[in-house]
């Protein structure tokens, strides 16, 4: 809101509660929670239950993520296209396809405005890792895929970048886990911290 954004996407948003933890910050705020129609089935159903109506300002848009883009949900909604955003794209690029992860980011950099910015996080492949961070990765995949979310998709940090850029982005992070952690998890007395598998980037849209 500080640099005059005013929108909020959050793309594969599930049970996203940002509306409900943080309405100082929502309150200013028009949100958009893009999700699976029978996620987002279930979201309504939960709120109505707890809230006995729909949050104030916060948008539920059912697309597929594989088979549709972000413009096609927000195209029928609210959103004001040639107002700066702010895209939050977290725990969900894993279970999509290359095809569908490079789809929504070329679809997003013609559809939002210049200087929207986007947060999005992704696996590195497992030539990447460490063989103790393997076998524990390989895990926890198996467990997912158990329950029905495979992991479909993993990106090189030191290439998948350029190809962001390529797409109409400038690249302000690309932080790696231990970064994230000293940043972000350092001061934490649980031990909590981001795997060493995942990668948070931020980038912003530029319009040539």
């Amino acid at each position: 809101m500080s640099k005059g954004i005013f929108r909020y996407v959050i793309i594969g948003a599930g049970f996203d509660s940002f509306c409900l933890r943080r309405p100082n910050f929502s309150a200013d705020l028009r949100i958009y929670e893009v999700d699976h129609p029978v996620t987002q089935r279930i979201k309504r159903k939960r709120l109505k239950e707890i809230l006995k109506s729909s949050p104030k300002d916060v948008e539920l848009l059912a697309i597929d993520l594989e088979k549709q883009t972000i413009s096609d949900a927000l195209s029928g909604s609210s959103f004001l296209k040639d107002e700066r955003a702010f895209f939050s794209w977290l725990g969900t690029i894993p279970y999509l396809s290359e095809d569908a992860v490079f789809a929504i980011l070329r679809d997003l950099s013609y559809f939002a405005a210049h200087k929207s910015e986007i947060v999005f996080d992704y696996l590195i492949p497992t030539y990447n890792m460490t063989l103790e961070d393997r076998q524990a990765l390989g895990k926890g995949m198996r467990i997912i895929e158990r329950w029905g979310e495979p992991v479909k998709s993993c990106f090189d940090p030191d290439t998948f970048p350029d190809e962001v850029s390529h797409l109409g982005y400038r690249i302000f992070e690309n932080q790696s886990p231990e970064e994230v952690n000293k940043r972000y998890f350092s001061d934490r007395s649980d031990n909590l911290m981001v795997h060493s598998a995942a990668f948070i980037a931020h980038a912003e849209i530029i319009k040539k």
